[in-house]
């Protein structure tokens, strides 16, 4: 089967490489933006990436468009737009638990596909309240279990009763500041900027009786945000030692941290699927969407909980 594969953020592009990987007797085309081009090619090695201007041509010949969602979805709807004019079945995989309706907005029109991916409870139960019920699917989501898997290759399960605290603890950014919202600006639109939301975070940890247990603090980037774009406030964040993550795979990350804090990323829900204790942290009055699960915790909210639970036990869930 001929599949063309469309993506242009970097969750989406996780989950459809993922998938790519596990269906390898497919022939396969790609439409492909920055940050899902280069992890595609990490992920799958070197690939032909078809120019978005000449979608209509590639589309002859062929059978399935699979895409992930992105905000905007320029790329991802107008894949779908010239699918279906020629029509080929058009797929499309959700990658996330927010702003379904958003995905799907282009040129002032709701595009839909044939057929919505979802691969949790969560995601299925919000998807048909946006959206027809018969299109909406359960499928595996294969970069979950790849993670998980790269994770246990990592962690050692032996030392999840030894070196108690001083613990590491791994911060999960989100680039508000890019998105793009029209006729917003992204921190206005959200309360608050992706900086505002680490200081918040880091002066719940600088509490006088969290200080002394916590060993470092490592911002991990999103794919699109540049190396340095944290340095200013780790220099003016005193009391705490906090680094960046750099070259190190998610899975790697995770197996250092004793403990998982970020808003909404995709990769909180990793987290929670290799077993780790996980803590949303918001800005007060933010109006950022936040993730569905029942076992995410809120930091602000947790902080007696996190001292007597997580500083004195495991440094794993291990499962």
């Amino acid at each position: 089967m001929n599949i063309l594969i469309a993506a242009k953020d970097a969750g989406g592009a996780e989950v459809l490489s993922s998938w790519v990987q596990s269906h390898p007797l497919h022939h396969y085309l790609f439409v492909l933006g920055q940050p899902a081009l280069r992890l595609f090619e990490r992920k799958c090695g070197q690939i032909i990436n078809q120019d978005i201007a000449t979608i209509e041509t590639v589309m002859s010949g062929i059978d399935l468009v699979l895409t992930s969602t992105s905000v905007p979805p320029v790329i991802e709807m107008s894949v779908i737009v010239a699918a279906k004019q020629k029509q080929v079945k058009t797929i499309t995989l959700l990658d996330h638990w927010a702003e379904y309706l958003q995905r799907f907005q282009y040129q002032g029109q709701t595009v839909l596909p044939d057929e919505i991916w979802v691969s949790d409870d969560d995601a299925y139960q919000m998807a048909i309240t946006c959206f027809p019920p018969h299109m909406i699917y359960r499928q595996d989501n294969f970069y979950f279990q790849d993670i998980k898997k790269q994770f246990q290759r990592y962690f050692d399960p032996t030392n999840r009763y030894q070196e108690h605290f001083p613990q590491n603890i791994l911060y999960i950014c989100e680039p508000i500041d890019d998105v793009f919202i029209p006729g917003q600006i992204p921190s206005e639109y959200y309360g608050h900027t992706d900086v505002d939301a680490i200081r918040h975070c880091l002066n719940l940890l600088r509490q006088s009786y969290l200080l002394d247990s916590i060993r470092c603090v490592r911002l991990r980037l999103h794919p699109a945000e540049a190396v340095d774009k944290y340095d200013a406030l780790i220099r003016e964040t005193d009391r705490l030692q906090i680094e960046t993550s750099v070259r190190r795979s998610l899975a790697e990350d995770l197996a250092w941290g004793h403990w998982v804090i970020g808003m909404s990323s995709m990769a909180l829900m990793v987290a929670l699927y290799v077993g780790k204790e996980v803590f949303r942290c918001f800005p007060p009055h933010s109006f950022y969407p936040k993730l569905p699960s029942q076992e995410l915790r809120d930091l602000d909210d947790n902080l007696r909980y996190v001292e007597q639970n997580l500083l004195t036990t495991s440094r794993s869930k291990w499962i």
